[in-house]
């Protein structure tokens, strides 16, 4: 059966496709074709050439210098300069491809492979295959699909222009269909999916980020070394390898992590709540009860207390970075506001810290913590596992 790999366009978002390919291959997933637009088009040569270790260093040393020009500042001055003056020169972007594809090893490879680009100066998108891309020009038009206009210059090649092929087909999986791809893993960076555009009855799997990436423009070594994490998670989770969603946990730790407080959480709310008669038909402590949103709870803690999103977890670790990080943390609110608006104007993490103290003292103010209760669900579900875990 041939697998195709699909690779999105996403500029600095690219390091993300890196992770899922390391994913692809500790899951021992091989692959027969290769398809990608603008950044997923140049890692897609490198997945031709069998060539992780490159990628992974290519992304981890990646950074503003190496894509733009020394003048260049991270800042909406710099980049409306950029559009403006009709794109930057093409020099980096020329220099990092050069340095990654190696033509005799592309050509070589058994696995095949195709890309998008316009054709600018004639209106027309153009899906080109490696046996229709001359040896000679397989640098330029991997950079005539990155050449993301107005950000950088048209890339001209022979009498014609040509820009990203991002603004046709950003995950060309028609284009996997037509080189014969029986079953697709399609790696999509800005959620552009649309199940509607692809009439067909082979089986796509779709990877797409559960984190949140930053902004598509913005190449930096540190953010890099996160996406390729962020990926190589996604894909572990896809394929049953871990647990999580923003956040990931080695497999069956979020099975033992509500076998050991769940309960105790469900205790201690009823406890609490004893004497409220409205508790058992609100919807929040139904949907509670039914244990569906643990993970949600748990995830949320990690969000509010700022726990790095990109590492694997067991529930051990997680718990210990939570409560550590409350231990450390002042409480700093006054309850001077509405209710309704009292999260927006203390914050998260100073209500989270409230409601704690409140739940380790047996507090007799029932009243304003069901409040609580009722409008921030998730905060105060938050703060209820935090009291049962330490």
């Amino acid at each position: 059966m041939s697998i195709a790999i699909v690779l999105s366009g996403g500029g600095s978002r690219g390091a993300y496709q890196i992770g899922v390919w390391k994913a692809l291959k500790k899951l021992g997933i091989n692959y027969d074709i290769v398809t990608g637009t603008s950044v997923g088009a140049l890692n897609g040569v490198l997945m031709v050439q069998d060539d992780l270790d490159k990628g992974i260093n290519l992304w981890k040393n990646l950074d503003y210098i190496k894509i733009y020009n020394n003048n260049f500042k991270n800042n909406i001055t710099s980049y409306l300069d950029v559009f403006t003056s009709g794109g930057m020169e093409v020099s980096g972007l020329q220099k990092l491809i050069n340095n990654t594809i190696n033509i005799n090893k592309f050509y070589k490879s058994k696995i095949n492979y195709g890309l998008v680009t316009i054709d600018f100066t004639n209106l027309k998108a153009l899906q080109l295959t490696k046996k229709e891309i001359p040896k000679h020009l397989l640098k330029d038009y991997v950079l005539a699909s990155a050449s993301c206009y107005p950000v950088f210059k048209k890339k001209k090649i022979g009498d014609n222009l040509y820009i990203d092929g991002g603004y046709s087909d950003n995950l060309p999986i028609n284009l996997a269909i037509k080189l014969g791809a029986k079953k697709i893993i399609a790696v999509d960076l800005n959620n552009n999916y649309d199940k509607e555009k692809y009439k067909t009855n082979i089986p796509i799997t779709l990877i797409k980020p559960n984190n949140k990436l930053k902004f598509f423009l913005n190449f930096d070594k540190k953010y890099s070394i996160q996406a390729i994490n962020f990926g190589y998670n996604d894909t572990l989770k896809k394929f049953n390898k871990l647990d999580g969603n923003i956040y990931s946990f080695r497999k069956n730790e979020i099975i033992k992590n509500k076998k050991l407080y769940f309960e105790k959480m469900v205790n201690k709310l009823k406890s609490v709540f004893s004497n409220t008669k409205e508790i058992k038909v609100n919807k929040n402590y139904k949907t509670f009860i039914s244990g569906n949103n643990f993970l949600e709870i748990i995830e949320n803690c990690g969000k509010i207390f700022e726990l790095e999103e990109s590492k694997i977890y067991t529930y051990k670790e997680f718990n210990k970075l939570l409560i550590n990080n409350l231990k450390n943390s002042k409480v700093n609110i006054k309850l001077d506001s509405p209710i309704y608006k009292l999260e927006k104007n203390i914050g998260s993490k100073n209500l989270v810290l409230y409601i704690y103290n409140e739940l380790k003292k047996s507090s007799n103010n029932i009243t304003l913590l069901y409040s609580i209760f009722v409008f921030f669900p998730n905060t105060f579900l938050s703060a209820l596992y935090l009291s049962v875990t330490n």
